[in-house]
């Protein structure tokens, strides 16, 4: 190595030196003169930066959580973060974790178990379906990938982005949106779709937060974490607890439906359609059937009776009832008409029984959801729908719950939903523009959906109690 040219005391150095100090002077004296006044960050810059810091802070105390005491001295190492593997059982996927336990303590207050989250649930007025909250979602509650997407949420949570839902449930029309984020394994984003939604008025949800904070007696309280940092979060009960708390359930995890109401013949008979040029001239641009409040009575009318007069499925249904309410987990829906064919199972559709959805246009879903065609199908003007569309997914979510329905009172399966098309046409001619369609149960679709349903009660469900155990602990 070449010796270096400058060395300790030599004049070259020295000068040298010199030259530097009269460099840096120049430069402070030129940063002075340019020196400005910093701009002070605006509230959404700071909610912002607050939203980036919050899931590595949540990381941060969850860490020294984990960190406990040991008798004579020292402390536990912080959970080490799982690896996320897939593990194939009896045919089905499932999610398992390596080098960490499936289920530990976070803090003796944060145990939780069916019944208490079923008190949580009461003592923050949510409305969960009977039967969901298993052993299971609590284990997989604080497993790394779950706890991981929680964080998230929680972040948003406290710069008031999102608000939970009173009444969290995927509706039928939702599902579609719902089994691509399955697939794409958007965890955080499902838990989002299911038990959260945009924030609408954060000065009320920072008052609900400052109300929480102060309540006791109920069984759970606000977090040490959050009673001193705002976060949005549902109004806790104020009220006496009663003694009916004490005995909560976890109920059956059971697939429903409601009698809905009651369409008698006579009153589809009789009723005389609506002049459709009165809607045009009522209300301009789209959504013109909703101001024919008979449109859905109207769709009965015009399948009923064109069935009648085709004999074809079985000259109509014995008994028609709307609004019928069916749920299975967080899956749900009404149904626009139910028909019960008593009995009888048309060749039609292989079913004493047959979900109608009425879709009404004025124009926007021709082509891009329906295409009109030039032939005519079991006596009805008949339309082909695109199989991928949300509202087939709507349908066949109905025949999904149904079936399951059916396999437990050992009915015939359904086979087939209708729909019933509606073209409003402008300056309302021709009028009852009416077209059917067919939509077969697809075994695959079915398929999803039930993946999704179990989905939404473990590894969802898991990510919800995730968010709640960090901002409410039992007392």
């Amino acid at each position: 190595m070449p010796p270096k040219q400058a060395t300790r005391g030599t004049n070259a150095s020295k000068d040298a030196i010199a030259a530097k100090a009269d460099s840096s002077k120049g430069r402070s004296a030129d940063a002075e003169k340019e020196k400005v006044p910093r701009r002070k960050s605006t509230k959404d810059e700071d909610e912002k930066k607050k939203e980036r810091q919050a899931p590595a802070r949540r990381r941060t105390e969850r860490e020294e959580k984990t960190t406990t005491a040991q008798p004579g001295g020292g402390t536990t190492p912080p959970r080490r973060k799982p690896v996320k593997q897939e593990k194939e059982e009896d045919g089905k996927s499932t999610r398992t974790t390596k080098n960490a336990p499936l289920k530990e303590k976070v803090s003796a207050d944060s145990e939780m178990t069916p019944e208490s989250f079923m008190l949580l649930m009461k003592v923050l007025h949510i409305d969960i379906p009977d039967g969901v909250i298993t052993d299971e979602a609590i284990r997989l509650s604080e497993t790394g990938s779950v706890l991981d997407a929680a964080e998230k949420i929680v972040g948003l949570l406290t710069v008031f982005k999102l608000q939970f839902e009173k009444r969290p449930r995927l509706s039928a029309r939702e599902v579609k949106q719902g089994l691509t984020l399955f697939k794409a394994d958007k965890l955080c984003e499902l838990t989002t779709l299911l038990f959260f939604k945009p924030a609408s008025n954060k000065s009320l949800l920072r008052d609900q937060w400052e109300a929480n904070t102060s309540n006791t007696g109920r069984g759970f309280v606000v977090s040490p974490a959050f009673r001193s940092e705002p976060v949005s979060m549902p109004v806790m009960h104020t009220g006496p607890v009663t003694r009916s708390w004490s005995k909560l359930t976890v109920g059956k995890d059971l697939p429903t439906i409601t009698p809905g109401t009651r369409k008698t013949l006579g009153v589809i008979s009789n009723h005389q359609y609506v002049d459709e040029t009165s809607l045009w001239k009522a209300k301009k641009g789209f959504g013109m059937f909703s101001a024919n409040k008979y449109d859905e009575l109207e769709c009965i009318k015009w399948f009923h009776e064109t069935a009648s007069e085709k004999k074809t499925f079985g000259g109509g249904a014995v008994v028609y009832t709307s609004g019928n309410h069916v749920q299975y987990g967080f899956l749900t829906g009404n149904l626009d008409v139910y028909a019960d064919f008593k009995g009888d199972k048309p060749p039609e559709i292989q079913c004493d029984r047959l979900v109608i959805e009425c879709k009404g246009t004025t124009g926007d879903m021709v082509g891009h959801f329906f295409t009109k065609t030039q032939q005519t199908k079991d006596g009805f003007p008949y339309a082909e729908v695109k199989p991928k569309h949300l509202y087939v997914f709507q349908v066949q979510t109905y025949m999904y719950i149904l079936n399951a329905v059916a396999k437990m009172t050992k009915s015939a399966p359904m086979r087939k939903a209708a729909m019933v098309l509606r073209h409003y046409n402008p300056g309302g001619q021709p009028q009852q523009d009416f077209w059917l369609s067919l939509v077969d149960s697809d075994v695959q679709t079915q398929r999803d959906i039930d993946k999704l349903r179990l989905f939404l009660q473990t590894h969802v469900l898991a990510c919800y109690i995730a968010v709640l155990r960090q901002l409410f602990v039992k007392e």
